[in-house]
């Protein structure tokens, strides 16, 4: 678990930890509880505690405490490309990350933070802990709005502007495409 945003409800945190921890082994970051401002800590401690997540070989997984805000101001300071293969779990500010870990041929899963996780529909965990146990997740079932096809660039709001301000790769979070 890290915090590269900002900082998070410790009882909702510890909801969320609990729903893990019915099936994992946890491995919080020492430094998750830290706070500076409206960030869960220095950019160093942030920037040390998602390096040191993912190059930790006992982690299957880095799981994302909560989003927020401070994401992006991470990303010059890290060489995503050396960071060993394993999923990030995260959502808002995390989409950042994700796109830097994909420019990069990494894996990520947008996904349910650890402080909302216990708040989440059995199918949305159940998805989750699918797709982090190497399983295919059920197949989506539901009626649409509209009918037809649709094909086009899909671009995320929240990945826009986290990121095209911060990167120079505006294009791997808007290159992606809807059938």
């Amino acid at each position: 678990m890290v915090a590269p945003s900002s900082p998070f409800d410790r009882e909702r945190f510890d909801r969320g930890m609990a729903r893990l921890a019915e099936r994992y082994e946890l491995a919080p970051s020492p430094s998750l509880f830290e706070r500076r401002w409206y960030l869960a800590g220095t950019d160093d401690v942030r920037t040390a505690a998602l390096v040191d997540a993912f190059s930790d070989p006992g982690n299957r997984a880095v799981v994302c405490a909560r989003g927020g805000s401070g994401a992006a101001r991470l990303l010059p300071r890290i060489d995503f490309g050396r960071l060993p293969l394993k999923p990030l779990v995260g959502f808002s500010d995390a989409v950042a990350l994700h796109c830097a870990l994909q420019a990069t041929g990494r894996i990520s899963i947008h996904g349910p933070v650890v402080t909302q996780l216990a708040d989440q529909p059995a199918w949305v965990s159940d998805r989750l802990f699918a797709l982090l146990e190497g399983r295919v997740p059920d197949r989506l079932v539901g009626k649409p709005v509209v009918p037809g096809v649709v094909e086009g660039p899909l671009i995320g709001a929240i990945a826009r502007a986290s990121v095209s301000s911060t990167m120079d790769r505006r294009d791997t979070c808007t290159s992606a495409r809807v059938r």
